[in-house]
């Protein structure tokens, strides 16, 4: 009897475990087309196909993203990598739903897809930029600096101070002695005295 109850509460902790672990570390899968076109969206210029991401151009752009994110430079895109270009996807999307406000709003999800690319269009048309789909760091900053706007976190117009007053200043009067000063007693050192 004791013996079922040992491997139901083994089978159970293993259970919370790996399920522990499962939300601690998510793995995002990337396939090469989607690295690509992630790559792509974020202003890499890589080839648009390929079914390894072992070409030099593309290597290249995984050697600088991860140099510009001062991730280990190998031109490989590992663990790290992938979770860098999901993070960077997932804030891209969340900013564009702030700014542009996509219907339906963006998924949030690491995938660079054609509802993304229309939507970094619409910004690019919005703010007057050249329109591309193509969201560089130039873009996604101004972007963020967008979001942070409509967030409230950035003033739209600096303030600047006003010299003018609003008032013509009246004169204060001048003090003078307070009456309780005046009536109060000086009071009298003792001086010495001298006898004869």
């Amino acid at each position: 009897m004791w013996c079922r109850w040992g491997i139901v509460l083994t089978v159970a902790c293993t259970a919370v475990v790996s399920c522990e672990l499962a939300i601690a570390s998510p793995i995002v899968d990337y396939q090469p087309q989607e690295v690509r076109l992630v790559l792509r969206g974020l202003g890499y210029d890589i080839p648009a196909t390929g079914d390894r991401l072992t070409d030099e151009a593309t290597r290249q752009a995984i050697r600088t993203l991860q140099k510009r994110y001062k991730l280990r430079v190998d031109g490989v895109v590992g663990d790290r990598t992938r979770d860098l270009l999901a993070t960077l996807v997932k804030n891209l999307q969340g900013s564009l739903n702030l700014v542009v406000k996509p219907d339906p709003p963006l998924p949030g999800n690491q995938y660079f897809g054609p509802q993304t690319k229309a939507a970094v269009q619409a910004f690019q048309k919005q703010f007057k930029l050249p329109v591309t789909g193509i969201a560089n760091i130039e873009i996604r900053a101004r972007l963020d600096q967008e979001a942070k706007r409509v967030l409230g976190k950035v003033p739209s117009v600096s303030p600047s101070p006003t010299a003018s007053p609003t008032e013509a200043p009246s004169p204060s009067p001048t003090p003078t002695d307070s009456p309780a000063r005046l009536l109060s007693p000086t009071p009298i050192t003792p001086s010495p005295t001298q006898e004869e």
